[in-house]
């Protein structure tokens, strides 16, 4: 119900769902308190993301909140922070996932900085973290959109070979 408030953009409908489910004692889980950090990350409110009440409630973030976390970081132009909270939370409790790399990397290329995209991917590869598809469409699509098909297609290539 809350996920559904908030896709219309319900927020005070979707926070009274959220206070009657704590008033009769069901405990919201990881995937209410995502789409409720999600909402407020992507609308620049970071400041009010609810990790904290998560945590207090016995709750652990998982890759996907700390995805939301950053990419609202990236949103407000807390690149670094966002970077710094990726290779941060693993000391949390919470190993880094494909999605962790892949907001910092659409960030990056957003930027302009491929050359720093492209070491994320190296960096995964050091790591051994399986590249996805996800992965390397964001190099792709920021090669080809920058008119360097060459660079594009030995991406893609890349891709086929691993």
């Amino acid at each position: 119900m809350i996920r559904g408030q908030l896709e219309k953009g319900e927020w005070k409908q979707a926070c009274k769902v959220f206070e009657e489910m704590l008033e009769t004692k069901v405990e919201p889980s990881v995937a209410t308190f995502n789409s409720l950090i999600g909402y407020l990350c992507g609308n620049g409110e970071l400041d009010k993301a609810l990790l904290e009440d998560m945590i207090k409630r016995g709750k652990r973030p998982n890759a996907v909140t700390y995805a939301l976390l950053m990419e609202g970081l990236c949103l407000i132009g807390e690149h670094d922070e966002a970077k710094k909270m990726m290779f941060d939370m693993e000391y949390r409790g919470c190993k880094p996932a494909v999605v962790n790399f892949g907001v910092l990397m659409s960030d990056l290329v957003k930027r302009g900085k491929i050359e720093e995209a492209k070491s994320l991917v190296h960096e995964m590869k050091k790591r051994h973290f399986k590249k996805d598809v996800v992965t390397y469409n964001i190099l792709i699509n920021y090669l080809c959109k920058e008119g360097r098909a060459a660079e594009a297609y030995k991406v893609l290539f890349e891709m086929q070979v691993m």
